[in-house]
């Protein structure tokens, strides 16, 4: 009588885990991929529900919000206000006017009057500064919950505003008429940066007042808004090889006027790594501190490195990039709204028409 079979045999369990091994490695790009475009799905509404609260607050204020780079001392000579964020502004309008009504706008979002940035756990904002916005993460960079930026532990971001092109900047072909007095050309971001007015550091190029659509020229569709940009995981940058999470000093570049690709080339030529300012990088939604990176200029094209000079460190002259875990390229909320996929390889002249409001540049982001 035949004996029935109650094992495999060593050659039938292997040739089992080796199915199971080839259809995991079949399956594993797969999931991985379904995870990414969601994650990329996910990041794309939330910029664009910041564009909707972006036309709410224009809405009612006629001009999109400000960022403050600067604090200063008032008439006592006690902290005054100062270093908030553009995303403090917006509270209000993204369904958290809990957090808004908690806010003290009228002292400086940082310890000191100084331009150094941390929130402790004793700050007047310390509760506000800390909450953990989901509309501020992108799902792709996760986020983190740390003291980098102070005891309070502020609550992370992704999501970064344009402020143009710096103000050393003469154009694409040396078109930009710059001040034979300052130095600077006419401020051409969709978001404003502010100093104090009472403050010496403040720069003449900061316009008078925030800008307001009717300031847009070249039209709302075709200019950049907000975009998005990796957050700083190193406690010593030093030590990740990512430049997309770095900043490079351009310790030996004076404030000189300059094309856009002599600018673009310039943060090249650069190959000084400043760990001090890039642990900061998306540590704070809630800071208009320059080290948090809360803000970006239309110089080097998507997932580059970040450049900066020590001039720029109060006034807004602040050369971050924008960038993201998604393969290929970033997201950009335009002007009126929309969100538009941007590769790595754009073109950089299209790249820097959308960083200007007002340039007449001819090229558009959807033309190739």
């Amino acid at each position: 009588m035949r004996k029935l079979r109650t094992a495999f045999t060593l050659i039938e369990l292997l040739v089992v885990i080796a199915i199971v091994g080839l259809l995991m490695a079949l399956l594993l790009p797969a999931l991985n991929a379904v995870r990414n475009s969601a994650a990329s799905l996910q990041c794309k509404t939330n910029m664009k529900q910041i564009g909707t609260a972006l036309a709410a607050y224009h809405s009612t204020h006629s001009c999109f919000p400000l960022t403050m780079t600067d604090s200063m001392r008032n008439k006592s000579g006690l902290c005054g206000t100062g270093l908030y964020s553009w995303m403090a502004q917006i509270l209000p309008y993204i369904e958290r006017r809990d957090l808004y009504d908690q806010l003290n706008f009228d002292v400086v979002m940082s310890d000191d009057c100084r331009n150094t940035g941390p929130i402790s756990n004793t700050h007047p904002n310390a509760t506000v500064a800390r909450a953990t916005i989901d509309l501020f993460i992108c799902p792709s960079d996760y986020w983190l919950s740390e003291t980098k930026m102070g005891s309070a532990n502020p609550g992370n971001n992704s999501y970064i505003a344009n402020l143009g092109w710096p103000p050393e900047s003469t154009g694409i072909a040396g078109e930009r008429g710059v001040s034979s007095t300052t130095g600077t050309a006419p401020y051409n971001g969709l978001f404003c940066v502010a100093s104090i007015a009472t403050n010496p550091d403040a720069a003449s190029w900061h316009p008078g007042g925030a800008v307001s659509s009717r300031d847009v020229t070249d039209g709302l569709q075709y200019t950049s808004a907000v975009s998005e940009r990796l957050i700083s995981r190193d406690a010593n940058p030093l030590n990740s090889t990512d430049e997309r999470r770095k900043f490079f000093c351009g310790c030996v570049n004076e404030r000189m006027p300059a094309t856009q690709r002599q600018l673009s080339d310039g943060c090249y030529m650069v190959h000084v790594e400043d760990p001090q300012y890039a642990v900061n990088i998306g540590q704070a939604w809630i800071s208009g501190h320059q080290f948090v990176a809360n803000t970006y200029m239309h110089v080097l094209t998507p997932n580059k490195r970040n450049c900066y000079i020590p001039e720029g460190l109060r006034d807004g002259d602040w050369w971050v990039t924008p960038s993201s875990q998604h393969p290929g390229g970033v997201h950009v909320l335009m002007g009126d709204g929309h969100v538009q996929w941007i590769d790595n390889g754009i073109n950089e002249e299209i790249w820097w028409g959308m960083g200007s409001r007002d340039g007449k540049e001819v090229k558009r982001p959807d033309e190739s």
